[in-house]
């Protein structure tokens, strides 16, 4: 190894005693430092009580009480154990052992958390945790819901979890261990080594931050741990667990000691390295010093100045600084008094003397006029006073002398326009003195208003505009002060100058939203809701661009296709299911038809016949077991699906979740569990049992009243550089047309509009709708989808709460879709905003016909307005009225011009069409 010892042996320099000293002293460092390394690495693996925390011991639970918490006997008797439960708890350890842990972990880079527990069966739960509210830096947490050990941990302020499969919610003792050595991490149940991973450098510094260390939960609400803890502690040595499983061997050395040891040899060659430079240096310097000490002398003007002397030249102090000179003015005290003098010869100003006349003092240079035409000044001590010739003193006017005037205190005479507001004047306060021909006058300031000698505040906050009034725009509140006012922001509005406030966003958004005005999010595409907490099901809104041989499947925040049953891909790279295809059961003997009938493959499945009667049987052969033609049965792999068995065709299908039934199977649908609930971690949201969100890049699911988390999987990206910006949870590619957005003056109140520009349209259920047009995707009248470059990207409005949506609106909605079919085909119609001539004979005359009461007013001249006239009937109309009179009302009496086929029918018919598709539409629903 190369410690980087510099040859000054064939240096320039001449060796000195100092050298040798210094090399010396260096190689005895390197080979003291080398031996330590290795004493530490065999040293015993005895850990030293200074280097645990024992969180249980911390709580010092024999001398306080905690709700939900009870001593009991644990797995072994050498240590007490302690019982959670409830619902309500807060249990924090105290400051000083948090503190011993951070510090135990910052000064470490080899950690274990150990504990002994005994867990509920279901119950989803933190061990410990240092956490800031729903913020978590490092916490162990084992799932009963997903069956996995889950570590969290920070890496350069980004939340990771890493998750380790395991069963331990079985309401049986387990021992579990998580060491970390350096970037690696062992996780150790019941003494056996089962996981091995490396992770990215764990955050340890918890300085700065308001963290506290939990024990059995997260915060005071969620991931509350049911069950029983035991030798629940933080060591921060190698070989961690030992301390549980004194059997188990050691690896010498460890991850983190290998990494301590390169940090070391790294640290030791920088600091020899040093030691070299300043070896250089310290001969560089004594060699200056065995210099002439001559050189060190200053000399001036033929004049010596040794090294250090101070002298003063002038007005000037220097000084001889190892052969220069420094010279700085010298420092003057401060002279109290109008006019300092300074005199020749001196550096400094003083005070001169001052005067006293008529038992008043002035400072010399100061003037006085003691009567008319009378001048005097104080000359150091002397007052000397001069009378005043008018005639040689005063400045000729310029008025005739009949004009002219004296003033009472003055030695000269005044032509008019004289100053009377400066002798002196009793204007208001809040009033400025304007001077007259003979006298002076007082006007109030702006702002006020009276006479002068007496003024009042104007309250401009009462008008608007003009002189007296405000000019406070907009998000802003006038606010009347004395003489003027204050526009002031209103609440969530931030100042932009005087006048005008803009948004303030105060509002929580999740899942990388962004706040666009007070108490509005603006979502990312696949997420919407007040806060941007709700995923958006793309399968359930038919958002989704799945080939008919693959099904969608619902992610947070995206969707994918996988193949249907019957169908399979046989590229790595299946985007949106297009290459799936038929799987020939018979060939590859994957069907479940008996041995005596004969299998025929048909697109997407199969079908089993029998040729002989007598002897064939279209019972099914699945997994082994012979099923007879009509039974049914549990899947062995699913408790909440039911196979069929039908003519030689097994299907297995999820159970129907019937909330109505009262022996409904809880554990297959959730939903149904209407006995508690699960608050949001961060926002005021309440959700069901079944239900799902996302919350720190995890999906979160409320089953059985209690919160379980894990990993958020992200979609697949396929651009050549996706970025993952503040607040992502997953990669993305910067062409999302749904990520950029702009937003308009309108946003405050909810209207939250998309950029448009030229772009693709959109295809949604068979109709092709317009870059920027509004599609009817979602029931939920706060969400709105809208056409942008080809894809939909949907906005979740808070303000249209508050608007009243019509309880038959949904009713109806097959009925409105079912019509609109009949009168604009899918496969005739590209566009509903781009008719052809012809096209509008489906509404009677030709455009601009005077006839029905579509044309009756302007509104409804234009075939928009039809449509929307025709949609809004639709939409709110009952079920009689539509079926009976509303087309024959809305409409004029002509025939319907069916684009497809030709054939032509009347309003009466089109009512029954609509009530048949209304029954239709109940009997499926």
């Amino acid at each position: 190894m190369n410690l980087g010892l510099k040859d000054l042996s064939s240096s320039s320099l001449r060796p000195s005693p100092l050298r040798c000293r210094l090399t010396m002293f260096t190689l005895l460092y390197t080979i003291i430092t080398a031996e330590l390394i290795v004493y530490k690495l065999v040293a015993g693996l005895q850990i030293e009580s200074k280097y645990q925390v024992d969180l249980i011991e911390g709580l010092q639970i024999f001398n306080a009480t905690y709700r939900g918490l009870t001593v009991v006997e644990g797995f072994h008797k050498l240590s007490p154990a302690i019982q959670l439960s409830g619902d309500s708890r807060q249990i924090i350890l105290p400051v000083e052992v948090h503190n011993k842990a951070s510090e135990l972990l910052y000064h470490s880079n080899e950690f274990t958390f150990t504990v002994t527990l005994k867990q509920e069966e279901r119950n989803t739960g933190t061990i410990l945790s240092f956490s800031e509210g729903n913020n978590r830096f490092l916490e162990v947490q084992t799932s009963g819901r997903k069956d996995e050990i889950r570590f969290h941990y920070t890496y350069e302020d980004m939340l990771y979890v890493e998750t380790f499969p395991y069963r331990l919610a079985d309401n049986t003792w387990h021992q579990l261990a998580l060491t970390v050595s350096g970037n690696n991490i062992e996780v150790f149940v019941d003494c056996t080594k089962i996981y091995t991973r490396v992770l990215k450098e764990i955050e340890r510094d918890f300085t700065g931050k308001n963290i506290s260390l939990w024990l059995g939960q997260r915060n005071a609400r969620h991931f509350l741990f049911k069950g029983y803890l035991q030798d629940v502690k933080i060591i921060g040595r190698s070989h961690g667990y030992i301390q549980q499983c004194p059997h188990l061997n050691t690896e010498c050395p460890t991850c983190g000691q290998f990494h301590q040891l390169q940090l070391s040899v790294v640290h030791l060659e920088n600091h020899l390295r040093e030691l070299t430079n300043r070896l250089v240096e310290a001969e560089n310097r004594l060699t200056v010093v065995e210099e002439c000490e001559c050189r060190k002398s200053c000399h001036i003007n033929g004049s010596v100045h040794p090294d250090g002397a101070s002298w003063k030249q002038a007005c000037d102090i220097c000084s001889c600084m190892k052969g220069e000179v420094k010279c700085h003015p010298v420092h003057c005290a401060p002279a109290n008094c109008k006019n300092p003098f300074q005199a020749p010869g001196e550096c400094c100003p003083t005070c001169l003397k001052r005067c006293l006349l008529h038992g008043v003092l002035f400072d010399h240079g100061e003037e006085v006029s003691p009567r008319d035409c009378v001048k005097c000044e104080c000359k150091n001590g002397n007052m000397e006073c001069d009378k005043i010739d008018p005639d040689t003193f005063c400045s000729p006017l310029t008025c005739p002398e009949e004009e002219q005037f004296s003033v009472p205190g003055e030695c000269c005479r005044f032509c008019p326009g004289i100053d009377f507001c400066a002798k002196g004047h009793d204007c208001h306060i809040n009033a400025s003195c304007v001077n007259l021909q003979t006298r002076y006058t007082c006007h109030c300031d702006t702002g006020f208003h009276g006479d002068g000698n007496h003024c009042e505040d104007v309250d401009e906050c009462q008008k608007e505009g003009d002189h007296n009034g405000h000019h406070c725009h907009k998000n802003t509140h006038c606010i009347n002060v004395p003489g003027s006012y204050i526009c002031e922001c209103l609440p969530g509005y931030r100042r932009m100058d005087a006048f005008s406030c803009a948004a303030l966003c105060n509002q929580t958004c999740l899942n990388g939203g962004n706040c666009v005005a007070p108490n509005i999010c603006s979502c990312r595409r696949g997420f919407t809701g007040p806060n941007c907490e709700i995923d958006v099901d793309e399968c359930s809104l038919g958002l989704h661009q799945c080939h008919p041989n693959s099904q969608c499947v619902n992610m947070p925040g995206w969707y994918y296709c996988d193949c249907l049953p019957g169908y399979q891909s046989y590229l790595v790279d299946n985007n949106l299911g297009i290459m799936c295809q038929d799987i020939d059961e018979c060939f590859l003997d994957s069907h479940t038809c008996h041995s005596t009938a004969i299998c025929i493959n048909e697109d997407g499945g199969f079908r089993c016949e029998c040729n002989d009667n007598t002897t064939c049987s279209l019972g099914c052969i699945h997994h082994g077991t012979e099923r007879a033609n009509g039974d049914t049965w549990f899947s062995e792999n699913d408790a909440c699906s039911r196979c069929t068995c039908t003519n030689g065709v097994v299907s297995c299908n999820k159970l129907e979740c019937n909330c109505n039934k009262p022996d409904i199977n809880l554990d297959c649908c959730p939903q149904c569990d209407q006995s508690s609930y699960c608050q949001h971690q961060e926002v005021a949201r309440k959700f069901s049992n079944g239900e799902q969100w996302i919350y720190q890049c995890q999906v979160c699911e409320c089953l059985y009243g209690e919160v379980d988390c894990w990993p958020i999987e992200c979609p697949p990206v396929m651009c050549e550089k996706p970025t993952r910006q503040p607040g992502d949870c997953c990669h993305r590619c910067e062409g999302d047309p749904c990520n950029s957005q702009t937003f308009t003056s309108d946003e405050v109140s909810g209207n939250i509009t998309s950029n448009l520009q030229a772009g693709r349209g959109c295809f949604y259920r068979g109709l092709m709708y317009r870059y920027g047009d509004r599609v009817p995707v979602s029931e939920d009248p706060c969400t709105s989808c809208n056409c942008k470059n080809g894809q939909l990207c949907c906005t979740y409005t808070p303000s249209c709460s508050n608007n009243t949506v019509h309880s038959d609106f949904f009713k109806y909605k097959d009925l409105h879709d079912n019509l609109k079919q009949r009168i604009f085909p899918s496969n005739t119609v590209a566009d509903l905003h781009d008719f052809s001539k012809p096209d509008l004979e489906i509404f009677g005359d030709q455009e601009g016909s005077s006839e029905g009461p579509l044309s009756s007013s302007p509104e409804h001249s234009t075939m928009e307005g039809r449509i929307a006239l025709v949609e809004e009937h639709l939409t709110e109309s009952s079920l009689e009225n539509l079926a009976t009179g509303v087309i024959e009302d809305i409409l004029p009496t002509f025939q319907w011009s069916s684009i497809e086929s030709g054939k032509n029918f009347g309003s009466s018919e089109l009512a029954t069409s609509a009530t048949e598709s209304s029954s239709a539409a109940d009997d499926e629903s």
